[in-house]
């Protein structure tokens, strides 16, 4: 039986204590009473006006300036892109990617980083600013449209189709959420994209991609200002949690160690109408089964009605939960089942459906273990070409 998979970061936004000559030109900001003084340097890196999904998009920014120097430098980038030249699979050690991440970027702009500093870095003494975590779940080709389609048909609102493909949740009336956005698309579509000619690595990663749905869970500062994680690594809202000891902030690298990366994505997940996309039909005799009211909720439910229209919110409550824990069918899903579903959502997003790290990928520049440093590796601050 093939081994599962884990969940691998797939983006990062950090910043960290640096002492350092400014790496742009310095922004200037007036002030009537004090006049002129500088704020921050401008960006570093690729093109602001790419989008920042292109394989080779790379931010860095110069903060905290006085004096002529600056004390702080942020980044933004894909790791796996940077460090391995594509992102189907990583690793998950926060704390890793964003040392090896400035690591990259003083190397890149030929700044001198002090032992200190190094030792802080690499014990996490870093700010996150936000997080993309990434599954490829295990799923035939022909099937990734009809399950993105379906999950648009059920979620009425709260979305945003990027194109046929992708289709991204968490979205509310002033735009996107400040906590956390989850996008379902086909990987393969874009490597097609950054990879016209493909050698034997690349075309390897490609029939994986081909194979798979990812869905990309975006975690941003409003939900790391506002989470914490307790001794035994369990993540918490702030404001819920009683616990006799104050919470480590997940805004800090070195706080991430005690994590579980896959619960967490899962859980975040969860909060999403994903699963319920595709359900299938009850038999006659599983409606027999029912309540007389569970049994109408659900016909008028199939037939396409609101049940919110129908009954009270706490009749739906009842209603929703006894035909849900009789046989597992969601009727508070935006979506009618199908008399015969082409595949069970919920069976397909499990973690023993993530796909592996493939084994020929060890030891190869495809892969980017934790613990690997630029020097080890000789290759130096540029991405590898390795095809």
């Amino acid at each position: 039986m093939p081994k599962a998979g884990r969940i691998h970061i797939d983006r990062v936004r950090a910043s960290a204590a640096f002492d350092h000559k400014p790496l742009g030109e310095l922004l200037e900001k007036t002030h009537p009473d004090y006049g002129s003084y500088v704020i921050a340097s401008d960006a570093v890196g690729t093109d602001q006006r790419r989008k920042y999904d292109s394989p080779d998009y790379f931010y860095a920014r110069s903060t905290e300036l006085r004096g002529g120097r600056a004390y702080e430098i942020l980044f933004d980038c894909c790791p796996p892109k940077q460090l391995q030249g594509h992102n189907f699979f990583g690793h998950a050690d926060v704390a890793d990617y964003i040392y090896t991440c400035l690591d990259l970027t003083a190397r890149r702009y030929k700044q001198t980083v002090t032992a200190e500093q190094r030792t802080a870095w690499r014990g996490g003494q870093t700010k996150v600013h936000s997080l993309h975590l990434c599954g490829s779940f295990g799923c035939e080709e022909h099937l990734k449209l009809p399950i993105i389609n379906a999950i648009d048909q059920n979620n009425a609102g709260g979305k945003h189709r990027d194109w046929e493909t992708c289709l991204t949740l968490g979205f509310g009336m002033q735009g996107r959420s400040q906590y956390h956005t989850c996008t379902i698309y086909d990987k393969a579509m874009l490597l097609s994209i950054d990879w016209p000619e493909r050698g034997t690595l690349r075309e390897a990663i490609m029939q994986l991609a081909k194979r798979s749905l990812r869905i990309e869970i975006k975690i941003y500062s409003q939900w790391l200002r506002t989470h914490g994680v307790d001794d035994n690594g369990r993540v918490w809202l702030q404001k819920t949690y009683k616990g006799p000891k104050p919470l480590k902030s997940l805004m800090y690298a070195m706080n991430w160690a005690s994590v579980d990366i896959d619960a967490l994505y899962f859980t975040l997940l969860k909060s999403y109408n994903i699963t319920n996309a595709i359900q299938r039909q009850l038999t006659e005799d599983e409606q027999n089964g029912l309540s007389k009211g569970a049994k109408r909720a659900y016909l008028l439910w199939l037939a396409g009605h609101d049940l919110s229209q129908q009954f009270s919110r706490s009749t739906v409550h009842k209603y929703a939960a006894e035909v849900w824990n009789n046989f597992a069918v969601d009727i508070t899903a935006g979506r009618s089942p199908s008399r015969l579903p082409l595949v069970d959502v919920g069976e397909l997003l499990v973690p023993a459906n993530l796909l592996a790290i493939p084994d020929w990928a060890y030891g190869t520049p495809r892969y980017w273990p934790p613990g690997t440093s630029i020097d080890q590796l000789g290759l130096g601050p540029d991405v590898t070409n390795a095809r």
